[in-house]
């Protein structure tokens, strides 16, 4: 009986304690033993539509970004208006760099915030070779433009 008193007297106190710091004001005093977590913005393009680039970047769980803009002309968007949708938080780290390095930096993953713009190319098949076409990102023999 006297265990059970001293519990409940035990909780009462830690919930009073507890209810009365969520009042406290928050005095910010910058230490100086700190850096800037973001070092850089990194621009990509998903080359696939807004339905596709949401999986890849939301659902895949290969890669992420920060954010991902979407384009007016593409069929797969689901809303009238255009909305840049935040994927993962500014504070966390998002998977859209990969292997990287970039002025001395590398794993720019941890130092930067990735911005996925929806842009899909129009390619031509069956293009003469040229150092564009023999074996580029879209296939041989194909070549891309890209919307402005």
């Amino acid at each position: 009986m006297i265990k059970t008193k001293m519990r409940y007297l035990l909780a009462l106190v830690s919930t009073i304690i507890l209810s009365s710091c969520s009042s406290l004001t928050i005095k910010k005093m910058p230490s100086v033993g700190q850096d800037h977590r973001i070092k850089s913005l990194v621009m990509h393009f998903t080359a696939i539509n807004y339905k596709r680039s949401m999986f890849a970047l939301k659902e895949s769980g290969a890669v992420s970004s920060h954010y991902l803009i979407p384009t007016s002309n593409d069929d797969s968007y689901p809303h009238g208006k255009l909305e840049i949708v935040q994927l993962v938080d500014e504070s966390s780290r998002a998977w859209h760099a990969g292997v990287s390095y970039w002025q001395g930096r590398r794993n720019l993953n941890d130092t930067s915030i990735g911005i996925e713009i929806v842009n899909v190319p129009e390619c031509a098949s069956n293009v003469p070779a040229t150092a564009f076409t023999r074996g580029g990102e879209y296939g041989a023999h194909r070549l891309c433009t890209f919307p402005d």
